[in-house]
């Protein structure tokens, strides 16, 4: 839940709007005066919803986050005055894609690739890309030649590796 709900910071603003100083406001409502200050600047230059609570998170291209530093870094605008037009909930987003800038340049505000990296999978030979029944004649054949070959190694494998079994067990002596 949030820490304020959206009517009572309406009421907020609205009182501190009628011509009530921020000090006042806040005594009167037992809140800090830049939180009074910050919810009337933000209700100033978006309305209700520049101080409601948001729902969710919110994806920011490239072009904004950019935009925010400009602000920052070359029209001088502060951290807060920044967030504020920009309806940015917190200055810390500002204050990390600052950082990042500063760090990584326009690499470092890019977006992530979330989750796990992709598996590559082993690649089939070729005869098995094609599926049975689009395959010609030629090429099943060609297919069928190919297998018998491979179980014919394989049984010759066996083959030596039992007789290599055999002539080690003949090899021992008996330990009676």
């Amino acid at each position: 839940m949030a820490k304020y709900p959206n009517e009572f910071k309406l009421k907020v603003v609205k009182y501190h709007l009628q011509g009530h100083g921020v000090k006042q406001t806040a005594k009167v409502f037992s809140l800090n005066h830049a939180t009074v200050r910050k919810w009337a600047s933000r209700y100033i230059l978006h309305g209700e919803e520049g101080i409601n609570r948001r729902t969710g998170t919110t994806a920011y291209s490239l072009d904004f986050k950019l935009n925010a530093i400009r602000m920052v870094m070359h029209e001088g605008l502060s951290q807060k005055e920044t967030c504020a037009r920009l309806n940015l909930p917190t200055d810390s987003i500002l204050a990390q894609w600052l950082h990042r800038y500063r760090q990584h340049g326009i690499d470092g505000l890019r977006p992530k690739q979330k989750g796990r990296k992709s598996v590559k999978q082993p690649e089939q030979p070729e005869t098995a890309k094609k599926a049975d029944h689009l395959k010609t004649k030629e090429e099943m054949m060609e297919e069928l030649l190919y297998l018998r070959a491979e179980m014919a190694v394989l049984k010759k494998l066996d083959a030596l590796i039992r007789e290599k079994e055999v002539r080690q067990k003949e090899r021992k002596p008996s330990q009676d």
